[in-house]
C-alpha cells in the first residue's frame, strides 16, 4: 500500500477502506515522530548538531517552481469533441510534454500535488455549448472542466484552474467538444507545475 495513493483517493472524494484510513493513521503518528526526532537534532538556530542523518518523509513541499510545462494550440474540434495536440511548447522544465511519444499528452514524471491551468478562446459561432476537460487518460477519470453557452457575437471565452493529487506516469490531456452544427476552432492554453511531492526518501550521508 502507497500513501500517494490513498492521496489520489482523497482527492477524488473516493471512500478509504478501513485498512488504508489504519495505514494513514500510522503514517501520521510516523511523522509526528520523525518531526521529534529532527527536532532534537537541531541547536535551535540552522545547524544539524548530527554529523549525518538518514530520514524519510511523506511529503514536503517542492523547490519552487514557476510553471513547469506550458504549451498551446489552435485545435479544429469536431462535434463529439477532440483531444487537442500541442503545437507550442513555451515551457518544459520537467520533460512533461514529449511530442515524438504523444502530441497530445503531458505525463506525469512524480507522484505528487499538481497546480493546472486551462484557458480558451473559440471563434465566433452564436450555436450552442462549449466545454473543455482536463482528462486522465485510460483510467476513466475528468480532473475537472467547464462548459459555455456560446456568445452571441463574438468569441467564447472558456477557463478555470485547481490543484489535484497525481501519480507519476499518468497521462493528462485536454479535451475540447462543442455542438454549433459543424467543426470549430479553439485556441487553448494549458499549464501545469509540481506543488508537492510525495512519497519521498531523503537520505544524506
Amino acid at each position: 500500500m502507497e500513501l500517494g495513493d490513498i492521496w489520489v483517493k482523497i482527492a477524488n472524494n473516493l471512500r478509504l477502506s478501513q485498512q488504508e484510513q489504519e495505514f494513514l493513521r500510522l503514517e501520521g503518528r510516523n511523522t509526528q515522530m520523525r518531526n521529534t526526532f529532527v527536532a532534537g537534532l537541531s541547536d535551535g538556530s540552522s545547524h544539524i548538531k548530527a554529523a549525518s542523518i538518514q530520514a524519510d518523509t511523506a511529503e514536503f513541499t517542492y523547490p519552487p517552481y514557476g510553471t513547469a510545462v506550458k504549451v498551446q494550440a489552435t485545435q479544429t474540434v469536431v462535434p463529439l469533441g477532440s483531444n487537442v495536440s500541442w503545437s507550442t511548447v513555451l515551457y518544459n522544465d520537467l520533460n512533461m510534454y514529449n511530442a515524438s511519444v504523444s502530441a497530445t499528452d503531458i505525463t506525469i514524471p512524480i507522484t505528487g500535488k499538481y497546480y493546472f491551468k486551462v484557458w480558451g478562446s473559440w471563434d465566433a459561432n452564436a450555436t450552442g455549448v462549449r466545454l473543455a476537460q482536463v482528462i486522465i487518460y485510460g483510467y476513466g477519470t475528468t480532473m475537472e472542466y467547464d462548459q459555455r453557452v456560446a456568445q452571441t457575437s463574438g468569441a467564447t471565452s472558456i477557463g478555470f484552474d485547481g490543484e489535484v493529487s497525481l501519480l507519476a506516469g499518468m497521462p493528462v490531456r485536454i479535451r475540447l467538444s462543442q455542438n454549433s452544427g459543424g467543426n470549430l476552432n479553439c485556441f487553448v492554453t494549458f499549464s501545469m507545475r509540481l506543488v508537492k511531492k510525495y512519497d519521498t526518501e531523503i537520505y544524506q550521508t
